[in-house]
């Protein structure tokens, strides 16, 4: 219903157990609310067709920051047109359960403006103070707004760093409409001492729809609220955020007259939560929501949820009693994540995890967000039993991936490497048993875990296998990046992929950056085309082919990947301020011009200089976000490969430093990315697979562990990607040097293919590098028959029964599993418990649980659930590194 302002503004919270469609795909322009389920804490996220705003970033317990920018990295892969980027995150007050996650947001993503209201004290004081201190490490600005600020501007403060979103197809309006108080207006000390009572208001218009936020005001700021405001319509708003989580004193009934909400959402957790403890902060002790505040907001609310439910209110601090709510009132604590889609018109959908209503104020109803259950990523193929392959086995591609664990002291970080996207095709053999196994056993010698990726196991036959997916007509491509199965790892490692990216792949190593992880991209020479697919590492990495044939405008679910023709372009240098260049160069005497340590993150100490057998180099375009490490001299003996693409004598464009590094660096954001031009001086002599193509050994040079090799600086960078740091750019500040852009960062010549995108050899017979059943005997995805003589693809299938704690234990990590045992105990607080085997109770996984599966099965919130049997499918991994499983999908009660 329209609310007498002319103001539009949409405001979206989002939790991502289910995947949204973005507000970029509605039909009509759409503001979605999503109300995080942070337990007894607030957090909502505001998404608009151009841009997004945080409110608060509370959290009830330590694991909650950690939730939260999942929430923000989930949100950012699906609304890949914002960069990464909130306009603002505005909080409310200085109070812990609206401020915990403060600094994780601003490690996990961009943030332009930072607005509060000039207090830095109190239980989240930590939060701001780290905000204002790193404003300049972030390049943030801060602004506080204080209640003189807002009462100067009339009614209500609003201005472009307030309300920084302006879309071409509505102009939504955020207003504060009270700020902290520099005075007091009249109340007791207790009350203006209160940090409650000094909360920004918000209000939030998208047209006919509107929202009010009032932080924890308590009663007399509510007064004085209602009173400044009571001859304008900036109160009368459709949708309420409850006060202070339903709080007997954080609604009044002048407020809710005011207001007459068609929707309240209230953000509060579970009524368990602090059961059993002595009074402090949490659900239990204050009795959240109240039972006076829900009957106040029933009588005021016209319209009726589809389906009444029966929930736990308080009657006062540790007492709580039943209550049928029927009204369109909804709590985080009741209805898991909420989500207000909000049209122009003033109609309002309500989504919940549990129901999928629609306000009487709806004709017609609005797009909601498709909401879909998550693909079940496990990474690396489940394993029927821990037991070994069977002997008369070939090869073992499809069998259980390699695992290299730590020879010395484990350092708790693992490293993938990626096999899915043709890194072991042709004459290459990067793989961490074979032609990189000399590289991931320096690796396990620094203390990691080494694994193969291969993709994920979506029909759960036990192999992950690469279809064809440009066209519909095959089975679902397996052999594919997911950000669920790499996500558990600290660097994802690719190497020479051949072939490109789909566009759910390059959000997905997005996702995986700004999660504060290390990618490694290992690329060759230009037109190292192993699989004569006319793509190789440059041009899968770069994120574009260097034709500009129309075939190369690829379509669902590749994108136009046409030659943009400009070093500005593509996707790499969109995220990493860097490109791969499509020259071909030698040196073998190695490029010797190495940066100083000081100004090189102090990477090259110990660096010599590195071997260049037909390799490529990169070009820095954004030297705020990239730079080079080691360079060609111009004393260095550097000539063109005789088989470069431009002809013998052209492969290399400029020499020395005009060239661009061969080896790179980039911080953009949160994580981290590392760039190498040749694989020559990181592979050994020991190829595990044939060459696809006819089935013949594989060449390689064993540059490893001879001159020239890259063990120094490869190791060196390792340890950086793995190591998540808080600076987001080379920035010159903190001693983090920028920096030295390339010049002429594209040739004249890399803006088109010399060959119009065709391979440098056709392939002969009936191999297709597009098709696996073509690949020859030997070579890794090769088929072969099964185990059992009949058959395609075999060698083992996900299990179809459940197995015991013990069989458990004996899984690869990565493996998604379902296991049957005991509860035993409470691990990590409330947030895990121990599953024991009932033969043998000594025996145990530590699993860690999800929010949503808590109150029930959490021995600290529930001592009833010692002694469950119980069925639990989730990932084998580490949790709180003890042996358990994580990414808890289901928990079954069993007989």
């Amino acid at each position: 219903m329209f609310r007498g302002l002319r103001y539009g503004l949409q405001v979206t919270l989002l939790i991502w157990c289910f995947c949204w469609t973005t507000t970029a795909q509605a039909a009509e322009p759409e503001m979605h609310v999503h109300f995080l389920d942070q337990g007894q804490a607030s957090s909502a996220l505001l998404e608009f067709p151009c841009g997004a705003i945080l409110i608060d970033t509370g959290g009830q317990d330590d694991e909650s920051p950690d939730e939260l920018a999942d929430s923000l990295r989930d949100f950012f892969a699906r609304r890949a047109d914002l960069n990464n980027t909130l306009n603002a995150v505005v909080i409310t007050h200085p109070h812990i359960d609206h401020t915990r996650g403060i600094q994780r947001v601003l490690q996990t993503c961009r943030v332009k403006n930072f607005i509060y209201n000039g207090f830095v004290r109190g239980s989240g004081k930590e939060g701001i103070q780290y905000a204002i201190n790193n404003a300049a490490t972030h390049n943030l600005n801060v602004i506080s707004v204080s209640d003189t600020d807002v009462t100067a501007a009339g009614y209500g403060l609003t201005n472009g760093d307030i309300d920084p979103i302006h879309c071409t197809d509505c102009d939504p309006e955020i207003r504060i409409l009270s700020g902290g108080l520099q005075q007091n207006p009249g109340w007791q000390d207790r009350d203006f001492d209160n940090l409650n009572n000094h909360s920004l208001v918000v209000r939030v218009d998208f047209g006919k729809s509107s929202l009010l936020i009032t932080g924890d005001l308590e009663e007399p700021a509510l007064e004085t609220l209602v009173a400044f405001y009571k001859d304008t319509d900036l109160l009368n708003v459709d949708a309420y955020l409850v006060g202070h989580h339903g709080s007997k004193n954080g609604t009044i009934q002048s407020l809710v007259d005011a207001m007459s909400p068609e929707v309240a959402v209230i953000s509060v957790g579970i009524p368990q939560f602090g059961q059993g403890r002595q009074r402090g902060f949490n659900t239990f002790s204050y009795g959240h929501p109240n039972r006076n505040v829900i009957e106040m907001l029933s009588n005021a609310i016209s319209g009726e949820r589809e389906r009444p439910m029966d929930v736990r209110v308080g009657e006062g601090g540790q007492r709580f009693s039943l209550f049928q709510v029927t009204k369109h009132i909804y709590a985080t604590g009741w209805d898991g994540q909420i989500t207000l889609s909000c049209r122009q018109n003033g109609s309002i959908h309500v989504t919940t995890r549990k129901t999928d209503e629609i306000t009487p104020a709806v004709s017609p109803a609005p797009s909601q967000p498709a909401a879909m259950l998550a693909v079940v990523p496990v990474g690396m193929a489940p394993m029927a039993s821990p037991t070994a392959a069977p002997a008369n086995t070939p090869y073992h591609w499809n069998q259980p991936p390699p695992v290299k664990t730590p020879t010395t002291t484990a350092n708790g970080k693992s490293i993938l490497f990626d096999v899915s996207h043709g890194g072991t095709q042709g004459n290459a053999d990067w793989v961490i048993d074979g032609g990189f196994s000399d590289f991931a056993d320096a690796l396990a010698a620094q203390g990691y875990e080494v694994k193969e990726y291969r993709g994920v196991d979506k029909n759960q036959d036990g192999i992950i296998r690469f279809f064809d997916d440009r066209t519909s007509n095959n089975p679902e491509n397996e052999a594919i990046i997911d950000f669920d199965a790499i996500k558990d790892s600290d660097v994802f490692v690719l190497a020479e992929s051949n072939r490109p990216f789909r566009e759910d792949e390059r959000a997905a190593l997005e996702r995986y950056v700004a999660a504060g992880k290390g990618l490694l991209f290992i690329g060759d020479h230009y037109n190292a085309d192993r699989n004569l697919n006319s793509w190789d590492a440059t041009e899968v990495f770069n994120g574009y082919n260097r034709s500009t044939e129309p075939v190369f405008d690829m379509g669902s679910p590749y994108g136009d990947l046409r030659n943009p023709g400009s070093a500005d372009a593509g996707w790499l240098v969109e995220q990493f301020g860097i490109r791969f260049r499509f020259n071909a160069i030698n040196c073998l005497a190695g490029a010797s011009d190495i940066v100083a340590p000081n100004d090189a993150e102090n990477l090259t100490v110990g660096a010599t200089p590195v071997l260049m057998a037909a390799s490529a180099t990169l070009a820095i375009v954004d030297p705020d976000r990239a730079k080079g490490l080691i360079y060609l001299a111009d004393s260095d003996p550097a000539k063109s490969w005789g088989k470069a693409i431009e002809g013998a004598n052209n492969g290399l464009y400029f020499g020395g430093r005009d060239e661009g590094p061969l080896v790179a660096i980039s911080k953009s954001g949160a994580g981290k990315a590392a760039f190498f031009g040749d694989s020559s001086p990181i592979e050994d002599i020991t190829p595990k697979y044939r060459d696809e193509r006819g089935g013949t050994n594989k060449p390689l040079h064993n540059g490893w562990n001879n001159g020239g090799s890259a063990k120094v600086i490869m190791l060196n960078i390792v340890d950086w990607l793995a190591t998540p740091e808080s600076y987001t750019h080379f920035d010159g500040t903190n001693g983090h040097a920028p920096g030295v852009k390339t010049p002429n960062a594209m040739a004249p010549i890399e803006q088109d293919d010399p060959a119009d995108g065709r391979p440098w050899s056709q392939p002969s017979g009936n191999y297709d590098p597009w098709d696996s059943d073509t690949f020859a005997p030997g070579s890794y995805g090769a088929p072969f028959p099964s185990n059992s003589g009949a058959g395609h693809h075999g060698g083992g299938s996900l299990p179809t029964t459940t197995v015991g704690v013990s069989d458990a234990l004996g899984i690869a990590e990565g493996t998604l599993i379902s296991v049957q045992g005991k509860i035993a105990a409470e691990h990590n607080d409330q947030y895990g418990l121990q599953l024991a085997d009932p033969q043998n109770p000594s025996i145990v996984l530590y699993v860690q649980l999800p929010q949503s599966q808590r109150a029930v099965y959490a021995p600290k919130l529930n001592p009833g659930a010692i002694g469950k049997s119980v069925v639990i499918t989730g990932t084998r991994g580490k949790y709180t590194g003890l042996p358990g499983i994580r990414g808890v999908r289901s928990i079954t009660d069993v007989p």
